[in-house]
């Protein structure tokens, strides 16, 4: 049986321009370090940076169905958001609310606070993180050839990137201003004797930092790639166990492999759910054994190991699932058909 469910838009735009000193420390951070490498492991991105962070290319990947999340570095005031070069991304009467509606969007921006924020809200965006002041952060002289380099800068980018990563984690929007503001707080105390100039910018930043809209908007969790193995450890040689990777919606076999001693699959995408691994031990030779098989999950999302009879009825029964990073051993028995497949959370049960 096949579930259906509600289509819930989970991916997100993430935009970084680059052509000053500010945008570059800014983007340097944002997509080495703090923000794109942690969102491109959660959900669907799409990445506008540098000459890419244009209106052109803007706007249509907001109106994207399937976004939910707009994160944004860039010059701003109190009306305005600009991308690379100083390109009008979203100015206050002058954009189209389809690229807004149903989003929840974080700028990295000075001043946007005190009037685009609420002009994105009565646009239509569930929820708004941005700054009313101008939104200033600490360098290292002389400056360090790689951003990541100058400690002093790092906790101003670290602390804005708790909003997009927690919202990415599907908080809701009242919960990340509040993780936010405690680890601003934190690295606050922690710079105050190391170096008060910094943790007097920071205090600046905290207190400047505004949320507006639905205190309970979240983004929905987005679905992880699922990529299993199965491996043979039993060290007879007559034992063999046939995986077949199948389509959800049908059962047609896409691939199989025929598996035999300590021999292994290669890692395999079930991607999301399409499809399942379908796992039947067979013997060379008469041997009343189970051939024991290792399932491996190299995902972040849990699998679910089902068997069922392969005579007399298909009735499948659970035996547990695999956590993520994880494995199961399988003690795999002839005339019983394994499957491996995805575990959603919705129903407690994979999709078959």
């Amino acid at each position: 049986m096949i579930t259906k469910e509600t289509f819930q838009p989970s991916g997100a735009v993430e935009v970084d321009p680059d052509f000053d000193l500010a945008t570059h420390y800014g983007n340097v951070f944002r997509t080495k370090k703090y923000v794109y490498p942690y969102l491109k492991n959660e959900r669907t991105v799409k990445l506008l940076a540098k000459d890419n962070a244009v209106r052109t290319k803007f706007a249509p990947a907001c109106k994207q169905k399937n976004v939910c999340l707009i994160t944004g570095l860039g010059h701003g005031n109190t009306d305005v958001y600009t991308g690379q070069n100083h390109n009008v991304l979203w100015k206050v009467g002058n954009y189209d609310p389809k690229e807004v509606k149903k989003k929840i969007i974080h700028l990295l921006s000075c001043l946007t606070a005190r009037k685009l924020g609420s002009d994105l809200i009565q646009k239509g965006a569930y929820a708004y993180f941005g700054y009313f002041e101008n939104f200033t952060f600490v360098i290292t002289h002389p400056l360090p050839s790689n951003p990541l380099d100058d400690a002093r800068a790092d906790p101003f980018f670290e602390c804005d990137s708790e909003i997009p990563k927690k919202l990415s984690n599907g908080f809701r929007a009242k919960d990340v201003y509040n993780k936010t503001y405690e680890l601003f707080t934190i690295r606050i105390n922690e710079w105050m004797d190391k170096d008060p100039f910094v943790a007097k910018w920071l205090l600046w930043d905290r207190d400047a930092l505004r949320r507006f809209g639905d205190p309970d908007a979240s983004c929905p969790t987005a679905p992880h790639n699922y990529i299993t193995r199965v491996r043979i450890v039993d060290p007879d040689v007559v034992d063999r166990v046939l995986v077949e990777k199948r389509k959800t919606k049908n059962d047609a076999v896409v691939e199989k492999w025929r598996l035999g001693n300590y021999q292994s699959t290669p890692d395999i995408n079930l991607a999301k759910g399409k499809f399942y691994l379908s796992l039947f031990p067979y013997f060379e030779n008469v041997d009343p054994l189970p051939v024991w098989t290792k399932v491996y999950n190299k995902a972040d999302g849990k699998l679910m190991m089902k068997c069922v009879l392969t005579e007399g009825g298909k009735e499948f029964r659970n035996l547990g699932t695999i956590e993520k990073h994880n494995n199961m051993d399988i003690p795999t028995c002839l005339n019983i058909e394994y499957r491996v497949m995805c575990f959603l959370k919705s129903t407690e049960e994979g999709r078959l």
